[in-house]
């Protein structure tokens, strides 16, 4: 991003650099970042990738949830009639 002052960097500086977190910021550039990191580990003994693609499937499917609930809220408040108030029991009763 422009005026950030964020270092973009080519896959083969992870392999010097080695970091100790790599923070995907666009989804779509998730597989192509992942095989990167699958073919250069970037600590010794092995692959140090996090299962991202199971984490970003939880978070989805939480959205999804949290987005139906939001929906059915919105459609329980919409099929309200509104003649109804909320002190519709008090005045029943007299």
């Amino acid at each position: 991003m422009a005026g950030t002052g964020q270092e973009i960097v080519a896959p083969d500086f992870l392999a010097t650099y080695r970091p100790d977190l790599v923070v995907i910021m666009n989804p779509v550039y998730l597989e192509e970042i992942l095989r990167d990191i699958e073919a250069r580990p970037l600590h010794e003994g092995g692959s140090s990738l996090m299962d991202f693609r199971r984490l970003f499937a939880a978070v989805k499917r939480f959205w999804l949830v949290v987005l139906g609930i939001l929906v059915l809220t919105v459609l329980a408040v919409a099929l309200v009639p509104s003649n109804i108030s909320p002190d519709f029991e008090r005045r029943e009763q007299h």
